[in-house]
């Protein structure tokens, strides 16, 4: 590939637009941090991405809001049903190609085949014509249209169920799906408290949504991320995943399109990161790349610890950062402000510690920015919490 010429001004102004709209999705939607940042790095690589999860738990609104921040972006959402119909998704039957030249044609504008971006609630619910519609949408962006193929701008496709496919022969369309996140009900009380008081957030300047230029930017500055690094990491993962002494052997299967995907996905989280290269810490990040079944999303990340693909910082960072998370759990559950007050106080002194093996650390820097952005989350729960007693 023929690097694109691009100047430090032009990445770092459409990365900072990206940046902007994390943080207003993250303002809006509590514990939802690692579903963001994936959904973003799907749009940024070009990939597809489905939530699970029980209904009422955000999905559709998290997507719904997100949709929210593009410009001149086009996109499509529909909930599909058992009787939806291909006409719904892909535009109205012809009338006119049907009564001159007898031919089935679909008139697309601004339906599937004609946005670059698109949300199918309850995806599989969908009857079988439509889902055998979107395998070569979502793979080789083209829609089959009469006697003739057109090309489709899609760019990302996001699905959401409460259930996964239950019939074998959805496999193939699944797969499409390169990020599967499995979407919980909020944690912790001050998240609760705070998604009840919730005031409306205003939405983004005109300015600072994503236009249609943005997300081709994106894309075309993230596929010069440099992938050397990460590819001795990857085959020993993937031979990991084949043998018996890990336990997935026979539970996760990663095709060679979805290993290829993985590599767009990583390249897209580094760029949005900032930085140009991929290295062994950002194999953790395919968490949510790998898994067929939800029951098997802690194994595999749990796999993705194991010191081949982490490095000694970023380790020692996940250790303090679990043990905070820790504290934070039992800060969720006190009753009595002067003992939260005394556990607030340990927890800023963990703030601290973490902030500063950030600064004494910038070649890893960007992974533990990460983390620390996860942690600050919870941080400010309990400060919320603690203020309000």
């Amino acid at each position: 590939m023929v690097p694109v010429s691009i100047t430090r001004e032009d990445k770092m102004s459409t990365q900072a637009k990206f940046a902007k709209v994390q943080d207003r999705l993250n303002t809006i939607v509590l514990e939802r941090d690692t579903e963001i940042r994936n959904m973003l790095a799907c749009t940024v690589s070009g990939q597809h991405a489905f939530m699970l999860g029980l209904p009422g738990i955000g999905k559709s609104y998290l997507i719904t809001e997100y949709l929210k921040c593009f410009d001149t972006v086009k996109y499509f959402d529909k909930l599909m049903t058992a009787h939806t119909d291909v006409s719904e998704v892909f535009g109205p039957v012809s009338i006119k190609a049907l009564r001159d030249d007898d031919k089935l044609e679909y008139n697309t504008e601004g339906f599937l085949a004609d946005v670059h971006v698109a949300f199918l609630d309850e995806i599989w619910k969908s009857n079988s014509q439509v889902l055998n519609a979107l395998l070569t949408i979502m793979q080789e962006r083209k829609f089959a249209n009469g006697n003739q193929n057109i090309q489709a701008p899609l760019i990302s496709l996001f699905g959401a169920s409460n259930e996964l496919p239950q019939d074998e022969s959805l496999g193939a369309l699944y797969d499409r799906f390169i990020c599967r996140m499995h979407v919980q009900p909020l944690k912790a009380d001050s998240s609760f408290a705070a998604m009840l008081t919730a005031s409306k957030v205003d939405d983004l300047d005109d300015g600072d949504k994503l236009s249609i230029k943005d997300l081709e930017d994106a894309g075309k500055q993230a596929a010069n991320v440099d992938i050397t690094d990460i590819i001795e990491p990857l085959t020993l993962l993937r031979t990991m995943l084949k043998v018996p002494e890990f336990g997935l052997h026979d539970k996760v299967y990663v095709s060679d399109r979805r290993w290829k995907a993985c590599v767009k996905f990583l390249q897209a989280i580094a760029w949005m990161q900032g930085v140009d290269k991929l290295d062994k810490d950002h194999v953790r990040y395919l968490t949510d790349c790998l898994w067929d079944n939800p029951d098997d999303r802690e194994a595999i990340a749990q796999l993705l610890t194991h010191s081949e693909f982490v490095s000694a910082t970023v380790d020692r960072f996940q250790t303090l950062y679990n043990e905070s998370v820790a504290l934070i759990a039992i800060a969720n559950k006190m009753d009595d402000k002067k003992e939260l007050g005394k556990l607030f106080v340990q927890l800023k002194e963990r703030k601290d510690e973490l902030e500063s093996k950030i600064k004494n650390n910038p070649d890893k820097a960007h992974h533990l920015k990460d983390i620390m952005a996860e942690f600050k989350a919870g941080f400010r729960q309990i400060s919320r919490r603690y203020r309000s007693m």
